[in-house]
């Protein structure tokens, strides 16, 4: 049994694989504060909830997007499961993905997690967004190659600047709202941010897929994956378990 962790800025995200079967996944909140001991806890009771023991983890794996973590959060899977082969995903691990950026050492693990496990298991080529705390597009040519992408803010961190920097306007539910013209200010809000949200991702898949030879797949994941995909225009298969799948090839791959 693998146990796999990708930490981002707002979440970490665990999870077990055996034999290609996901056991289990979870969400956590990512808190610099927390210690390794706290974290350590919140794995075991993940395990214990699941019905599964930490004592038959035989590797673990972890994407980070967050350097002030890896430390803690290696510790913590020391702590939880006692397993003391961790691999961490950076430069020298081998992917087996064809990065053709300016500096491929610099591309973001996360972005490799997805694009690896889109590879393994969509039709070629691919468009990737990972719908989190940013909305990032991966592009991936017909040979599986990551040829590069976008980056711009999430729903969450765009409500989130509205709200702080807008003296009026305060948090609303995401959800989206029943009408496009809002007819009242929460309405207006989720419209922009929502329905806003959906427009840009239509508008760059516009644009991205007129960078690739042919019609690519467009596929998503992240936590507001399955809220702002069906808002879009465009078709987008939706896959929540993306990035377990992705560290659990790339674990077997350094096996």
């Amino acid at each position: 049994m693998i146990f796999m962790l990708e930490a981002e800025n707002s979440r970490i995200r665990i999870g077990c694989m055996n034999k290609e079967t996901i056991l289990f996944t979870e969400s956590l909140s990512a808190d610099l504060s927390k210690t390794a001991l706290e974290y350590a806890v919140s794995f075991r009771h993940a395990f214990e909830f699941n019905h599964l023991s930490p004592a038959d983890v035989e590797g673990a794996i972890l994407a980070s997007v967050v350097p002030q973590l890896n430390s803690v959060l290696l510790e913590a899977v020391k702590k939880a499961t006692g397993c003391g082969k961790i691999l961490t995903v950076g430069p020298g691990v081998k992917s087996g993905l064809n990065i053709k950026i300016d500096d491929p050492a610099r591309l973001g693990s996360d972005r490799v997690v997805g694009a690896v496990a889109a590879v393994n298991g969509y039709p070629l080529p691919l468009i990737l967004i990972d719908m989190s705390t940013c909305l990032t597009f991966s592009v991936l040519n017909e040979k599986g190659a990551y040829i590069g992408g976008s980056i711009a803010p999430g729903l969450r961190l765009s409500l989130d600047a509205l709200t702080n920097k807008a003296a009026l306007l305060s948090q609303v539910p995401l959800t989206p709202p029943a009408h496009v013209t809002g007819r009242n200010t929460q309405e207006c809000i989720q419209s922009g941010i929502l329905l806003g949200g959906a427009a840009l991702v239509d508008g760059m898949l516009d644009r991205l897929s007129e960078t690739l030879s042919s019609t690519p797949t467009y596929l998503a994941t992240g936590w507001d994956a399955s809220l702002l995909a069906p808002l879009c225009r465009h078709r987008i298969e939706v896959d929540e378990d993306l990035f377990m799948k992705g560290l659990y090839a790339i674990y077997q791959k350094n096996a």
